[in-house]
C-alpha cells in the first residue's frame, strides 16, 4: 500500500496558513516631537513586539507646511538595502525592504529629519492601506498597529532692539547679563515656549565729565504763547543755554526771552520739558527776572511753567 506525500505546493500553502495564524501583532510607532522654528526635528520610527520580519512596506503622509524634509538618518544597519522615497508634490514618504530570511527587529529603525520653518501643530499620518509587515514566507503579519506622530513647532522671538544711554561706571542689564561698554550687544533669552529670543542692545556710555547738553530752541515756536496788547504780531524769541556737569551735580539751565523794542504784552506763559532718563528735576526755579517777580510759578510733573500778567 502506497502512502502519498503532500505535494510541495500544498506544504507551502499550509506553512503560509500556519505562519499567518500564529504571527503576533507588531506595532509601528512615530514618536512625536516638540521643537522651535529654525531647529532640525528628528522623528523616530520604531517597531515593537511581534515576530521576526522578512518584509517592511510603509507609507506616510507628511504635513504640507511648516516642515522641510531633509532625509533619513540612524537607519538600522540590517535594513541597509531599504528603498526610501519622498514626493514633495503630495508630501508622501515611503519605505520598502525585504529579505529572504526573517530578522528579529525591535526599536528604532530610522529617524525622519525635518527643518522647522514656521510654527505648526500637525500630525504625521500612516497611510495604512499601503502599509504592511510580513513574516516567514512573506505572510502578512495580521493585526499590525500603526501609531501616528504629532509634531509641534513653536515660534522664536520676540527679538526686540533696545537703545539705552548710561554714564561711565554704570551698567545696563538684559536678562542675567550686564553691559558697561558702548556698542551693539546681543543676548539670547528663552521665551515662554522654551525657544530662543534674541535681544539687541544698542548701548551708549557717556563719560563722567558730561551728562550731555540741553539745547533750547532759538525761537518761541511751540513753547510760548503771547497775547499782544494791541494789533500786530510780537517779535519775541526764546532760547536756552547749554550747560554740562558731572553726575550728581545740580545744574541750572538759563532761559532767555528777547523782545523787540516797542513790544508790549499783557501776559506770557512758557513750559519747559526735559529728558527724565538723564536728569532729575527739582521743584523750584532760581534767578527769576525781577520783571516777573510778581508772576506765578508752577510745576506740574516737573514741566516748568512761568506766567506773568500785566495790565
Amino acid at each position: 500500500m502506497k502512502v502519498k506525500t503532500p505535494s510541495i505546493g500544498l506544504f507551502l500553502l499550509l506553512m503560509l496558513v500556519f505562519s499567518s495564524f500564529f504571527a503576533q501583532a507588531q506595532t509601528v510607532s512615530l514618536i512625536g516631537r516638540q521643537s522651535c522654528v529654525g531647529d532640525t526635528v528628528s522623528i523616530p520610527i520604531r517597531l515593537s513586539g511581534g515576530p521576526a520580519i522578512a518584509g517592511i512596506s510603509l507609507n506616510l503622509s507628511l504635513p504640507t507646511a511648516g516642515l522641510t524634509y531633509l532625509g533619513v538618518d540612524s537607519l538600522d544597519a540590517r535594513l541597509g538595502s531599504a528603498q526610501i522615497a519622498y514626493s514633495a508634490v503630495d508630501s508622501n514618504w515611503s519605505f520598502g525592504w525585504f529579505n529572504l530570511s526573517t530578522t528579529q527587529i525591535s526599536g528604532t529603525i530610522c529617524r525622519l529629519r525635518f527643518l522647522a520653518i514656521t510654527p505648526i501643530l500637525d500630525t504625521l499620518t500612516w497611510v495604512t492601506s499601503s502599509c504592511q509587515l510580513t513574516g516567514a514566507f512573506f505572510a502578512p503579519i495580521q493585526g499590525t498597529v500603526y501609531q501616528n506622530g504629532r509634531v509641534e513647532v513653536f515660534p522664536t522671538g520676540p527679538n526686540p532692539t533696545i537703545s539705552a544711554t548710561i554714564c561711565q561706571g554704570q551698567s545696563y542689564s538684559v536678562g542675567n547679563q550686564n553691559f558697561t561698554n558702548t556698542g551693539t550687544h546681543q543676548v539670547r533669552l528663552t521665551n515662554q515656549w522654551g525657544c530662543d529670543s534674541i535681544v539687541t542692545l544698542q548701548l551708549t556710555v557717556q563719560p563722567n565729565n558730561s551728562i550731555g547738553s540741553l539745547n533750547g530752541n532759538s525761537t518761541a515756536s511751540g513753547m510760548i504763547i503771547v497775547n499782544p496788547n494791541g494789533s500786530g504780531t510780537p517779535n519775541i524769541s526764546v532760547s536756552m543755554g547749554t550747560v554740562s556737569g558731572n553726575v550728581g551735580d545740580v545744574i541750572a539751565v538759563p532761559v532767555f526771552i528777547d523782545m523787540a523794542p516797542g513790544i508790549s504784552v499783557s501776559n506770557m506763559s512758557m513750559a519747559i520739558g526735559y529728558n527724565p532718563a538723564k536728569l532729575q528735576c527739582f521743584s523750584y526755579v532760581n534767578s527769576l527776572n525781577p520783571n516777573l517777580a510778581a508772576g506765578v510759578l508752577s510745576n506740574a510733573n516737573c514741566s516748568y511753567m512761568v506766567q506773568r500778567t500785566r495790565n
